[in-house]
């Protein structure tokens, strides 16, 4: 095989140059052995993701029960929004909530998208039986994410804006501008008090 693309390509005016020869002869060469096994690589390369996501989860977890805030919000992506390894709705919103609490702006916008239902992880929601939308808490964390600079967050507040009644909208303003804590709620239709 080598022989043939020897004669066929090598011996072409552009192949003149040495250097070029061994360039595409390297390309070749990696490309004939890459392609028939990539097949069998793809489960090892999912196997080496896994592990590494669960090593990032532990780090995180270090580091994130200690509050680091950055931490806390990795965490939270980990598990709303990560590669597969593990998703769980009350870990994300925990995690993503310590960090929001703590003034995170990329934390208050992913908050306020899983409480808008605009982030995957509402299908978990939903599958657990969770109520998935609370579109005053939404808007709350989308203020104080708008207010921190994240202009992401303004499109996205005012597309859910025309679902809240100007009460609502009142109420989310004083708590996204309020001294006290925004708190982070997550309802389960069976059990209202968790």
């Amino acid at each position: 095989m080598i022989f043939i693309f020897n004669k066929v390509i090598f011996n072409k005016a552009i192949f003149n140059n040495t250097l070029l020869k061994r360039k595409a002869c390297l390309i070749f060469i990696t490309l004939a052995f890459i392609l028939p096994t990539s097949g069998c690589a793809l489960p090892v390369v999912e196997g080496v993701k896994s592990v590494m996501a669960k090593q990032n989860i532990e780090e995180f977890t270090v580091a994130a029960t200690s509050g680091d805030a950055e931490a806390q919000y990795q965490l939270g992506n980990s598990y709303c929004c990560g590669n597969g390894y593990l998703f769980d709705t009350y870990q994300a919103l925990y995690w993503h909530c310590k960090a929001a609490v703590q003034g995170h702006k990329f934390a208050q916008l992913e908050l306020a998208n899983i409480y808008a239902g605009k982030i995957g992880l509402m299908n978990q929601f939903k599958s657990q039986g969770m109520a998935y939308q609370d579109l005053v808490l939404a808007y709350t964390w989308y203020t104080k994410a708008i207010n921190q600079g994240v202009e992401e967050a303004i499109a996205v507040r005012e597309s859910i804006q025309g679902e809240l009644t100007p009460v609502q909208q009142q109420q989310a303003l004083l708590k996204s501008n309020s001294l006290l804590k925004t708190t982070c709620e997550l309802r389960i239709a069976e059990n209202p008090a968790v």
